[in-house]
């Protein structure tokens, strides 16, 4: 059995304060943003936007994705583009997918895209850009897709905000609606865990739970966001490995609707609103507490983590 509970030291009162206390901050947060040719990095701190490059592709750019080593790839309708060290585009071939316009990384290497015209999930070949059908989306795509803590998000049309789990034989779901009168065309993750989104000249804080969006700052002198990526893709921590198999194991408890993961002192947790239960990482271990239960310990990370991997999380 996955679960074999004993009771914590800690008080279940300590853990169900974590939720109310921790937040997710952006600061020091890098993302880069095209428009009309141009790719800029944002520095969300400084709220400044400096030119990168301005490449010659095969038409409009319409995404960007960035892999682990910092490596952008520029997606037009027909073509993907690795971007070189002095700025040029290097073709790596024809994807071959209608109306291709989202773009990203997972934590794992994969790059996947998605379609303005049909509701197709691509895995895309970085080396060739081949593409193949991995699975389905709610809707069709506004503009971009975005990986964090293990679960890949798109911007869909009317104004949506989607999920999809990629180790769950590819189920996706609408969140919620970003609440704005226009589709989002940049969707990223931040080093900070935060998720960010892009429409015209504004960047946003997206609450990955509900879509529900905070303003960050205005791209001045920018014409329209036509894509978003994070400075580096951001590799999948073990500790959301085991989130996500505990997810997907056992829903009625951990319900997988999407909960970011945060940080409050020594401990690394999720907690699931619907179900009044906080999963939590701390020294080694792994325990969960519902409200106005006992907190129990299930046991050290280093036992179910090879559950986790193994599952292919």
């Amino acid at each position: 059995m996955f679960f074999k509970p004993s009771l914590l030291r800690s008080a279940c009162a300590a853990t169900i304060a974590l939720a109310a206390t921790a937040t997710t901050a952006w600061a020091g947060d890098k993302l880069y943003v095209q428009d009309s040719g141009k790719i800029m990095l944002v520095d969300v701190d400084a709220k400044s936007l400096t030119l990168v490059s301005r490449p010659t592709v095969d038409g409009s750019i319409t995404d960007i994705a960035t892999d682990a080593a910092g490596t952008l790839y520029v997606l037009t309708f027909n073509s993907l583009y690795r971007l070189a060290a002095d700025g040029s585009a290097v073709l790596l071939g024809k994807h071959g997918i209608s109306t291709a316009n989202a773009l990203t990384f997972d934590g794992s290497g994969k790059l996947y895209a998605a379609s303005a015209v049909n509701k197709n999930l691509y895995q895309v070949n970085p080396a060739t850009a081949q593409a193949t059908v991995v699975g389905t989306l709610p809707a069709q795509s506004a503009g971009d897709l975005a990986y964090l803590n293990g679960r890949l998000f798109f911007a869909g049309e009317n104004d949506s905000l989607g999920i999809v789990n990629l180790r769950n034989n590819q189920q996706s779901a609408n969140v919620g609606s970003f609440g704005l009168a226009t589709s989002v065309y940049g969707l990223a993750e931040g080093d900070s865990n935060t998720l960010y989104g892009a429409a015209f000249t504004k960047l946003f804080k997206v609450d990955p739970s509900t879509g529900s969006i905070s303003y960050v700052m205005d791209f001045t002198g920018l014409g329209q966001a036509g894509g978003l990526a994070p400075f580096k893709a951001v590799v999948t921590r073990s500790e959301d490995r085991l989130f996500n198999y505990a997810e997907d194991t056992f829903p009625t408890l951990f319900k997988p609707s999407f909960s970011p993961s945060l940080t409050y002192g020594n401990q690394y947790y999720r907690f699931y609103r619907d179900t009044g239960t906080i999963l939590s990482i701390s020294n080694g271990q792994l325990s969960y507490t519902q409200v106005g239960g006992a907190p129990a310990v299930l046991g050290a990370v280093d036992t179910f983590l090879p559950l986790a991997t193994g599952a292919g999380y």
